[in-house]
Parts: structure tokens; sequence; C-alpha cells
């Protein structure tokens, strides 16, 4: 069996890909909850920053975020052209809350979104009009001052 088998085999196989994502998160993102970024701590392999993932033998067989994004696909989400989406704008993060399948399209226009803005009286507002949201999120933590 080749990588580009087994990752074929990855995204089928439910306990497969859940035994490789715990133990990712295990080596990787022990400590951090299901609302947090794990991210993956080696070398991004590809130009746009993306992490690629080995498990028993198979080197480099998938993008990390791409086997975290199967982990809630349903049938219709990988569906052709599709890609698997940051929430968060983080490229090595693998939290599969935070990776969707989406057109390509939607994918890209989610560059620079701001998601949510915490004011400083840490009161939180959607500045984001993805569905579902981005995760990003701008602190406002300096008073501004009006410009005459």
């Amino acid at each position: 069996m080749d990588n580009k088998e087994f990752a074929r085999l990855v995204s089928r196989d439910e306990n497969l890909r859940r035994t490789i994502l715990d133990k990712w998160k295990r080596q990787w993102a022990m400590n951090q909850s299901a609302t947090d970024c794990w991210i993956c701590p080696l070398k991004p392999s590809k130009a746009n920053g993306y992490c690629q993932g080995s498990y028993n033998g198979f080197n480099k067989f998938a993008l990390v975020h791409v086997v975290a994004a199967w982990e809630n696909m349903n049938e219709n989400d990988a569906s052709d052209g599709s890609e698997a989406s940051h929430l968060c704008a983080k490229p090595t993060c693998f939290n599969p809350n935070h990776i969707i399948f989406e057109s390509k399209q939607m994918n890209q226009s989610r560059r620079g979104c701001i998601g949510f803005i915490i004011d400083m009286n840490d009161v939180r507002y959607l500045h984001c009009e993805h569905a579902p949201p981005c995760l990003s999120t701008v602190h406002l933590r300096t008073c501004v001052r009006q410009i005459e």
C-alpha cells in the first residue's frame, strides 16, 4: 500500500482516523481543549504553511488538517472541488472543530476575515458574515483618541 492508498483508507475508516488523531493530539496538543487551536509542531512542508502527517511508516501521507477535517465530514462534504478550510485562520491547526469542507471560493473568502471583535469591556461582537463564522478574534484593548 502506498501513501495515497493509505490516505484514502484513513478518509474512509473512522476508527483508524480517530486513532491517528488521538495519537497526534497526545503528542502535540495534550492539554488543549476542544475549543483551542491544536497547533502541529512539525515544520510546515508546504509553502502555504500546512504540515504533513506520518503514521506507522506512512511518511507524509496527508496534510494534518485534512485528516482532522475528515473527522467531522459527512458524505456531501468532500465533493469535487471542496477544500478543508480553517475557521481559525491558522494553517497549522488540526482541531477538527476548527476545520470544515467548503468550496475553494468560500475558503478563500475567509482570508483576512476578522470574525469576532472584543471591545475594551470584553463584549464580543460577531463581525463575520460566513456560515459557520470564522473563529479569529480582534481585541480592542486600547483607547482610541478621536482625531479632530
